[in-house]
């Protein structure tokens, strides 16, 4: 009989591991992760994150080069709730103030009861906040993401960020088309890039945005690694 081990990792997420070699891997990735917080380049950069949070106390981002260094270099966790935040809003604080304070309480008490999940009361909000968009998939893990890091109140603001101001209107609509536009380019990228991966797919018959399209409107939370998904955002705040 077979035997797994089981791992939660310090977002909650649950690891399950049967293949010793899978279980080596993990262990040697979470020793990196470790070990790397006790360098003195991370020492430095987390210096510098707060140097730099102490000069913008009310959290009110501007982008600049210095801005752009430090998020490439990565967020400390112990930070990460409060830049993500600041980052969002950096983006979309006009919606903010011309919708007025208490916004997002007055869409949650509009569209649910007390006892709804945070997940679903985000997304409520944001369906009576854009109710010519209303609900897409892959709406669901944004912001299943950002709750690991931000309260309900941020995370709705960070979808809003997302769907108004980095895609266009056409991306997360009813048909699609922004990112059915994408799949036809990620096409012609691989014909262009990795032609043999191209024709290996022609040949079976294989329609490459079956498989990819989810990965675009989930922003790839669901396709990569954790880490590579957490770094793949912090770039896309400074776009």
């Amino acid at each position: 009989m077979t035997t797994s081990l089981c791992h939660v990792d310090s977002l909650g997420f649950k690891h399950l591991f049967v293949d010793k070699s899978l279980i080596l891997h993990y262990v040697c990735r979470q020793l990196h992760r470790h070990y790397s917080t006790q360098l003195r380049s991370h020492e430095r950069h987390l210096v510098a994150w707060k140097r730099y949070l102490k000069k913008h106390p009310n959290n009110v981002l501007r982008p600049s080069a210095e801005l752009k260094t430090l998020v490439r270099g990565g967020v400390p966790e112990q930070l990460r709730r409060r830049v993500w935040s600041a980052l969002y809003r950096m983006k979309i604080q006009d919606v903010r103030e011309s919708k007025g304070p208490k916004y997002f309480e007055k869409l949650c008490s509009a569209a649910a009861e007390a006892e709804i999940q945070k997940l679903q009361s985000v997304l409520h909000a944001f369906c009576l906040h854009n109710p010519k968009l209303g609900y897409c998939q892959g709406m669901n893990f944004l912001v299943g993401m950002m709750l690991l890091f931000v309260d309900a109140e941020d995370a709705f603001w960070c979808l809003v960020a997302i769907v108004e101001r980095y895609f266009p209107s056409s991306y997360f609509d009813q048909n699609l088309i922004g990112a059915q536009a994408d799949q036809e380019l990620l096409k012609e990228l691989l014909r262009s890039k990795l032609p043999k991966i191209s024709a290996h797919l022609a040949a079976l018959d294989i329609e490459l945005s079956t498989v990819t399209l989810n990965w675009f409107l989930s922003l790839f939370i669901d396709s990569v690694p954790i880490e590579v998904s957490l770094f793949f955002h912090l770039c896309l705040l400074l776009m």
